[in-house]
């Protein structure tokens, strides 16, 4: 190719990028490698990488979620390391495309200008690959992200399973359930999940939401505990005095749940009560059983 030919060449791709400079094509080709940092790009190379495999998604996640999540935790780390390599090596690579377009417009038509003009060609195709090996890191980051979550999910153990039913049950659905996410800090916290997926730290739940959690939990533990034992009765001494009715009929039908594992014991002298629990549990699932008060103790002494 004649550096004229050259020159044509530079000429076609300033007008394909809608420049009037060739020191223009520097700042446009930077900003091609942001967008292919985004989304739609990032899918699209997710793709081409699937199909060169002919690997589905879903079965990268399978085979990732077998291996040992801490493993998977130091590769992230390492992945991130590549990615920051690969961020710094695009970086100076169009710093070099911008030097060599600079050097280019201070030399004439002559065999120099011709070996700029390869320069810049081979630079833009460095950045390219530069940009495709970014955005590659990125999508395995993702992939095992994804993995890990899998993971995590599959391994919360029957305990949190049960929980959750227990929550969804005692929030009267506001709440679909529980999972176990990560804190800025990288440290594991209990949280709740809205219908819409939301998810709601503890300390952003209102009072009475964190008591329901609290009471879900620890119905969840006495059930566990039942599958591993003799089943012992469960006291439950008022505990439904903070709660208002309709949260009261929920605690009630979560205790019905309990009472298919073991006999469970409510005491309490708030008489409203036990026209909430006729109301909420099924039929041949309560029994009421009303204490006489002995002469010279006072109803406040009773439990």
């Amino acid at each position: 190719m004649t550096p004229r030919s050259r020159l044509v060449r530079l000429a076609d791709l300033c007008q394909a990028a809608g420049v009037a400079e060739i020191s223009e094509l520097a700042p446009v080709e930077e900003c091609a490698g942001r967008k292919r940092e985004r989304s739609l790009e990032l899918s699209q190379i997710e793709k081409q990488l699937i199909e060169q495999d002919s690997v589905s998604l879903d079965r990268i996640l399978v085979e990732a979620a077998g291996v040992d999540r801490d493993k998977l935790a130091v590769r992230i780390g390492a992945l991130d390391r590549e990615i920051e390599d690969a961020e710094a090596a695009r970086i100076t690579l169009a710093q070099q495309v911008r030097d060599a377009d600079l050097a280019m417009q201070e030399i004439d038509g002559s065999a120099k200008a011709a070996e700029a003009a390869q320069t810049v060609q081979e630079l833009l195709a460095r950045l390219r690959q530069a940009t495709e090996d970014y955005a590659r890191l990125k999508i395995s980051s993702f992939v095992i992200g994804r993995a890990i979550e899998a993971y995590r999910e599959k391994n919360q153990g029957p305990l949190l399973t049960r929980a959750t039913d227990y929550f969804a049950t005692l929030t009267l659905g506001s709440f679909r359930g529980l999972e176990v996410d990560f804190s800025e800090d990288d440290r594991q916290v209990l949280v709740g999940v809205r219908n819409n997926h939301k998810l709601v730290a503890v300390d952003a739940m209102s009072e009475g939401t964190r008591d329901q959690l609290y009471l879900a939990l620890r119905l969840a533990a006495i059930e566990r505990h039942l599958q591993a034992g003799p089943p012992l009765p469960v006291i439950v001494d008022d505990i439904l005095v903070q709660f208002d009715d309709e949260r009261a009929r929920a605690a009630f039908k979560a205790l019905g749940m309990l009472a298919a594992h073991t006999q469970v014991l409510v005491l309490t002298h708030h008489g409203h009560l036990v026209r909430l629990a006729e109301e909420s549990t099924a039929k041949g699932v309560l029994a009421v059983h009303r204490l006489e008060i002995l002469p010279g103790v006072s109803a406040g002494n009773v439990a």
